[in-house]
């Protein structure tokens, strides 16, 4: 394969990279401002776990021939990845049930991305990689689902 074959995979791996940091600047923001101790904790899980993606990314992105590990033909087209994070927006001045709903919506988002890096691993060893950060995106996705369940929850009660 000549190397402009491997174009796509190291977009979608700078893409992964970019959404990574900015979920841990975003994290970082909200940890500053927030009230709230528990959402301070979860946050500060999930920026452990992002540091350890962009690493983990940063490291594959290094990987030579990369299109040994991938088959960029099962990759949907890059309008279709970059479209997913469309609708997921920070707002500076967000309420804490809407920024819950966010990090819910942000990490959906994330782990579809990294599924699509499984979906087109052609190597098993890389394959694990890939779904451990797919893995690690949902565990964050179902501590953002239960602190904001534990709200609802607690909102019912006190009335």
């Amino acid at each position: 394969m000549e190397e402009s074959d491997s174009v796509l995979i190291h977009e979608l791996i700078d893409l992964c990279i970019h959404k990574e940091k900015e979920n841990y600047a975003i994290n970082s923001l909200e940890i500053k401002k927030t009230i709230h101790f528990g959402l301070r904790t979860l946050l500060m899980s999930m920026m452990d776990i992002e540091k350890n993606h962009v690493k983990m990314l940063m490291e594959l992105r290094l990987k030579p021939n990369l299109t040994d590990y991938f088959d960029e033909t099962q990759l949907p087209e890059k309008q279709d990845w970059i479209a997913l994070f469309k609708d997921v927006h920070f707002g500076d001045a967000m309420a804490y049930l809407d920024f819950l709903t966010m990090l819910i919506l942000r990490e959906e988002k994330m782990a579809k991305l990294y599924q699509l890096f499984c979906e087109a691993c052609s190597d098993n060893e890389m394959c694990f990689h890939c779904k451990t950060l797919e893995e690690d995106t949902r565990k964050k996705r179902s501590w953002a689902l239960d602190r904001y369940e534990l709200e609802i929850l607690s909102l019912r009660l006190s009335f």
